[in-house]
């Protein structure tokens, strides 16, 4: 039995070392586009890697897959956060779990996930071609022939092969294989804003907020960090996933509205300036912020109200009380683009789940095909969760291929 995986990232990797200790004498080959296996874990999590998470209180798991939800209910009962958890201790990792249920190795290096990795195929005797970027899949009676760009790189034969590599980039691979595919777009990135005094105040964050699109339902809530070009932050990162369709239509361009009290009722506002008139009248206006909000933000947020952040609480009228309670609660910027998180890119769209059998993931059209992670039409909204569904989804191919 001779298994082909195109793509050495999370999915790839993990799928060869469970198929290889299932079936011991398979002979299994990776072949990577890049000179670098597992590149993105390496970076998940700002470089620490967020491997899961315990998805507690997750009471509708569309809100964390906008895209693939429906085969995450079913496939998290075969191989759950919790068998992810169990699954790298036993192979020496030490797992923390922060407040915020993120799941994370407590060296806090992902270079701990991928040496464990590389260093478990190895012991399994899993070849790992680096530098083999396929540009051609051919179907045959008896399996799958697997060409490279590089001419020097001879083809490749395999009786079964699965497809991990990820976002789709072209097209051109799948050309053979004739599947419906869903044209990917990116998700997870930051907001480009043109707003100087807004990008000057880059590193503060503002811990609970709401924000969305205007003219759509795309709605997100937490925190929102101020960049250098605009905002990021898990509020914003969300919200880019819910609307990554959207976006690519619209070329990025939209209206961005920001809650930054985090829902407060408008009266609830309006009661907290006036005890500061009343507890601080001879106060200056910058000097006393809600507690959420940095006195930067505070600063720039009058500033949009045009009031004088000098001027002393007792000189606010009602109109400039309904100003910063409307700017507080429904603040609006133009997004003028995107930028990508840390390094960090993820897609939506890919391998339409139409194509495979949710059970194997096997390919419908073709035998002895197979699909997992970021390749299929399935991403999660920062946390942890695009990991856990590529462990997951790699788990199912590596148990439902026949020997």
């Amino acid at each position: 039995m001779i298994i082909a995986i195109i793509g050495a990232g999370a999915a790839g990797c993990f799928c060869a070392i469970n198929l290889k200790r299932r079936i011991p004498h398979a002979d299994i080959h990776i072949f990577e586009a890049s000179p670098h296996p597992l590149a993105k874990v390496t970076v998940s999590g700002g470089g620490r890697c967020n491997l899961t998470n315990t998805f507690k209180d997750i009471v509708d798991l569309a809100h964390i897959y906008p895209r693939g939800h429906h085969f995450m209910k079913r496939a998290l009962r075969t191989f759950s956060h919790n068998d992810t958890i169990a699954w790298f201790s036993k192979e020496g990792v030490k797992l923390k779990q922060q407040d915020d249920q993120r799941i994370f190795p407590v060296s806090d290096n992902a270079q701990e996930i991928t040496g464990t990795l590389l260093r478990l195929m190895e012991e399994e005797n899993i070849k790992l071609h680096l530098s083999h970027q396929v540009t051609q899949i051919d179907v045959t009676d008896d399996g799958y022939i697997l060409s490279f760009s590089d001419i020097r790189q001879n083809k490749y034969h395999s009786s079964h092969l699965i497809i991990t590599c990820g976002g789709i980039t072209s097209s051109s691979m799948f050309q053979n294989l004739h599947l419906d595919i869903n044209t990917p777009v990116p998700s997870l990135f930051a907001f480009d804003i043109n707003e100087p005094s807004l990008t000057s105040l880059a590193g503060i964050t503002i811990p609970h907020c709401i924000a969305g699109i205007t003219g759509t339902r795309f709605r997100s809530e937490g925190a929102i960090l101020i960049t250098h070009r605009g905002m990021s932050g898990p509020c914003i990162l969300t919200l880019s996933s819910y609307a990554a369709q959207w976006l690519a239509d619209n070329k990025y361009k939209g209206r961005l509205f920001v809650d930054w009290t985090g829902g407060l009722m408008e009266q609830s506002v309006i009661t907290w300036l006036n005890q500061c008139i009343a507890n601080h009248p001879h106060k200056h206006i910058g000097s006393i912020h809600p507690e959420a909000l940095a006195s930067g933000i505070w600063n720039y947020l009058l500033l949009r109200c045009g009031i004088d952040k000098e001027a002393p609480y007792i000189s606010l009228n009602t109109k400039q009380k309904n100003k910063i309670t409307a700017v507080l609660r429904n603040d609006i910027y133009d997004i003028a683009g995107k930028c990508r998180n840390k390094g960090e890119f993820v897609t939506c769209g890919g391998i339409a789940f139409s194509n495979v059998n949710p059970v194997t993931l096997e390919c419908r059209q073709h035998p002895r095909l197979y699909f997992a992670g970021e390749i299929l039409d399935i991403d999660a909204i920062t946390g942890g969760f695009n990991l856990q569904a590529a462990w997951t989804s790699a788990y199912i191919v590596a148990n439902s291929i026949s020997f």
